[in-house]
């Protein structure tokens, strides 16, 4: 048992040496660098903190597009949402691994990220053209993107559904409710 844990943690291993090269690849567009304060910038994105979620993933989108040869498409509320910056940071954070994976993986000609304000939450759609996938066929702690999407969600108590199948692209929802446990009354900026 014990040399077939060693190879399935050394494919997990080599997963993510893999994954994260790829992203080393995307630094041009903002995504990773691998400098000391590239990292810090990486933990502490400046964007969400100078400007609001809408502009932020608006420069992303376009970051995106300039990139890659993928139509992008930003669709935000007309007004911002005030956020909690936990949630804002969540939200950008999972939009960047989107629009990674969608780079890396879908084979899409057009890619959109929409904002949505709900009554108690706020809701992310991450859309693209691409070959689509089994999401089941997916799930686990192999597919890192996806995985660490799902965690950033669930520690603010947001859901992630995964809408795709082959050849007909792939949607994810994210909703996240504005109002969190620890929080007395509504968000401020």
């Amino acid at each position: 048992m014990q040399n077939e844990e060693l190879r399935q943690a050394q494919e997990t291993l080599a997963e993510a040496c893999e994954h994260y090269t790829q992203l080393y690849d995307l630094s041009p567009a903002g995504y990773v660098t691998l400098s000391p304060e590239g990292i810090s910038h990486g933990l502490h994105p400046e964007q969400t903190a100078t400007l609001t979620l809408n502009d932020a993933l608006r420069a992303c989108v376009a970051s995106f597009t300039e990139q890659t040869s993928i139509s992008g498409t930003f669709y935000a509320p007309l007004q911002p949402v005030p956020l909690l910056p936990a949630i804002s940071t969540c939200l950008y954070r999972v939009a960047q691994e989107g629009l990674a994976n969608i780079r890396l993986h879908a084979k899409a000609k057009r890619a959109s990220l929409t904002l949505n304000a709900l009554s108690e939450a706020i809701e992310l759609l991450i859309k693209d053209d691409g070959q689509g996938f089994v999401p089941e066929a997916v799930s686990g702690s192999h597919h890192l993107g996806l995985t660490s999407m799902r965690e950033r969600v669930e520690q603010l108590n947001g859901t992630m559904k995964i809408s795709s199948r082959p050849e007909w692209g792939t949607t994810i929802v994210i909703q996240i409710p504005l109002f969190q446990a620890d929080q007395a009354g509504p968000p401020t900026i």
